[in-house]
């Protein structure tokens, strides 16, 4: 699978020859949040992750941004759309910090 696209569910992207995965309406669930927070950590194939239209809060954001501290291999993140504040746009310009990888945010 090089490019997944899954509308109101959540993945199991811990598929290792997955390149990209497109998500949307996703529920801001703690279970689905954290699985797509523990797949990124291991799958270092995954290049581009698009959240966008999502209901993503701050605390699913968090979740997300601590696993992208050990993820070297995304370098596109979408989180448009989302119910994200202030809180974590500074974690994510924090994150910015020491990934290098990810270069294109939206």
């Amino acid at each position: 699978v090089t490019y997944l696209c899954l509308i109101n569910t959540v993945a199991d992207l811990s598929d290792r020859s997955m390149a990209e995965a497109l998500l949307k309406g996703m529920p801001d669930s703690f279970i689905g949040i954290r699985s797509i927070a523990n797949a990124l950590i291991v799958n270092q194939t995954l290049t581009a992750l698009y959240l966008g239209y999502n209901l993503l809060s701050d605390n699913g954001g968090a979740v997300i941004v601590k696993s992208l501290e050990e993820n070297r291999a995304l370098s596109t993140l979408d989180l448009g759309w989302n119910q994200l504040s202030e809180t974590s746009g500074e974690a994510i310009a924090n994150l910015l910090k020491v990934n290098r990888t990810l270069t294109v945010l939206t």
